[in-house]
């Protein structure tokens, strides 16, 4: 998916804590729904890892909570030969009405503050205003950057969020337009530029979603170009049975039935050991396999919920792993490359 810059770095500027990460990353284009998902979930998330289509991971988000079960902080990792690399941070404090984050990059082996936002709620305890500021490290001060505003309609419901450059930036002005669908839920995000010269607002792209009947989102995302609007990629929302988002599949064109990556939430409070020690934890035999697969494990995985995808990300096979050995049957399915999908453990099967 390859959504305009611009269009992305509003849809990851709606909130501080609405989990962006690095360019090269395919959350880049994750739409706002899906955020709000993983906001939304009962269940604190642990941590999020993205894999490319053959299994292997390549960055991941973990967070901390603080004592009341708040956000405390975010650390974004990039996987480097079998071992994670720091790459940025946030860090989370909160008063009485606002909401503070402190943004840091990894530079030269030591943590250096590049950003701050502050959140300010209103008397409802949504999002009013935010601020946000740059580090200046010649005057070794805070400089206002941007400043965002939050809009509702009388049901409380989300309507536009407009940001707004200020301070040294050159005045620019930008916004997402959110509408919804009869049944209440949120069908469409249009994303704008502000035209300097006459003041409109000219749309930049937007993402249209839609349900299945099984409750999995689909978010397909277009760019716009003069006055036509040009498909670039779709992703795929999983839930689980509670309603909270467990993997997301992205697809670069509206009709690729191949993913180009995946994202596996996790909200099992598990003791952080590397994602590599995890994976040896769990082993598949035989690999390949024909009509059924047996699962060797460690304890840490009895009582989880696995699930086994196809290529093209769509899930095929559920189950509850009741027991460290665990037999798999799999006689119903084609021959093909799957994927089992645990926590944050990703394993390549393949079925003949």
């Amino acid at each position: 998916m390859n959504l305009k810059i611009m269009v992305l770095s509003l849809a990851l500027s709606v909130s501080a804590g609405m989990y962006a990460q690095t360019a090269r990353n395919p959350l880049n284009c994750e739409p706002v729904q899906s955020l709000f998902a993983k906001d939304l979930s009962h269940r604190q998330l642990h941590d999020m890892t993205f894999y490319y289509p053959n299994g292997k991971p390549f960055d991941r988000s973990v967070y901390a909570y603080d004592e009341n079960g708040r956000k405390a902080s975010e650390l974004v990792q990039h996987l480097v030969e079998n071992e994670w690399f720091n790459i940025r941070k946030e860090e989370y404090s909160y008063e009485a009405n606002r909401t503070t984050v402190l943004a840091y990059k990894w530079q030269e082996y030591e943590w250096e503050q590049s950003s701050k936002t502050d959140i300010f709620r209103n008397t409802e305890g949504r999002n009013d205003y935010a601020l946000n500021y740059s580090f200046d490290r010649s005057l070794q001060t805070w400089t206002p950057s941007l400043r965002s505003e939050w809009r509702y309609d009388k049901n409380g419901r989300l309507t536009e969020y407009l940001k707004e450059a200020s301070g040294r930036v050159a005045a620019s002005k930008a916004r997402i337009i959110y509408n919804y669908g009869e049944d209440g839920l949120m069908n469409m995000e249009v994303y704008q530029r502000e035209n300097p010269e006459d003041k409109s607002w000219l749309d930049n792209g937007l993402y249209i979603y839609s349900t299945d009947n099984e409750g999995n989102k689909t978010a397909t995302s277009y760019y716009v170009a003069g006055l036509r609007r040009i498909c670039d990629g779709r992703t795929v929302s999983l839930f689980d049975s509670d309603g909270s988002l467990v993997r997301c599949n992205y697809y670069n064109g509206p009709n690729s039935s191949s993913i180009s990556a995946y994202c596996i939430y996790n909200y099992s409070n598990y003791d952080d050991k590397s994602l590599i020690l995890n994976e040896k934890s769990l082993v598949v035999s035989p690999n390949p396999a024909t009509d059924f697969f047996e699962l060797v494990m460690d304890e840490s995985f009895v009582g989880k919920t696995a699930g086994l995808y196809d290529s093209s990300g769509r899930r095929v096979k559920s189950l509850t792993i009741s027991d460290k050995r665990t037999n798999v049957d799999v006689s119903g399915l084609s021959s093909g490359v799957y994927f089992l999908n645990t926590g944050n453990v990703s394993k390549k099967i393949i079925i003949k």
